[in-house]
């Protein structure tokens, strides 16, 4: 599987941005005040569906441009073998 550039950057920033929410999770188990560890809790809920939501989107991006890599090489390839020929394309 080929991933684009933009994909990997998505990739890699989820990843830092769930491994800190780990680290806020552990934080908030030691918090004391209930109404101040909910707003943080729905703050890391928050960032987990916007960071899923974009690496979706980069996704659906990056597989976009392969179909749309796949279909110029085909047309491609396609017109050179007619100009080999001798015929108009």
């Amino acid at each position: 599987m080929n991933l684009s550039n933009l994909t990997k950057k998505f990739i890699y920033l989820y990843i830092s941005i769930v491994g800190n929410a780990m680290k806020a999770i552990f934080y908030w188990k030691n918090t004391k005040r209930r109404k101040n560890s909910y707003i943080f809790l729905s703050t890391i809920i928050l960032i987990f569906l916007f960071t899923g939501i974009s690496l979706s989107l980069a996704m659906i991006h990056a597989n976009q441009i392969a179909s749309l890599e796949n279909i110029n090489h085909y047309y491609e390839k396609r017109i050179n073998s007619l100009v080999e020929e001798g015929k108009n394309p």
